[in-house]
């Protein structure tokens, strides 16, 4: 999905069964994540945001009901500020 020159992509909850998947996107790609899940007591990841250096922007609280609000700014191109060197040595 492509929206003011945004692109957006979805995982289904299944998919967080498999790390080896983030992985290698990880490895590929640079890339924001906005990971969402439910309210119960069963969560399998935290509703979070997450920017192209790994650092948490936003969490919200587990196990309670909880509405983020975030102001997504495009990061500049490039390879967070490590790059993906540490990745193949």
């Amino acid at each position: 999905m492509k929206r003011d020159d945004i692109k957006v992509g979805f995982r289904i909850c299944f998919e967080v069964r498999f790390p080896e998947y983030f992985r290698e996107l990880f490895k590929e790609n640079v890339m924001t994540v906005i990971s969402v899940n439910s309210t119960s007591y069963y969560q399998t990841s935290p509703t979070a945001v997450i920017n192209i250096n790994g650092n948490v922007l936003n969490e919200v609280p587990r196990n309670m009901e909880y509405l983020m609000v975030y102001e997504y700014q495009k990061p500049a191109i490039g390879f967070g500020e490590e790059g993906r060197i540490f990745l193949y040595k």
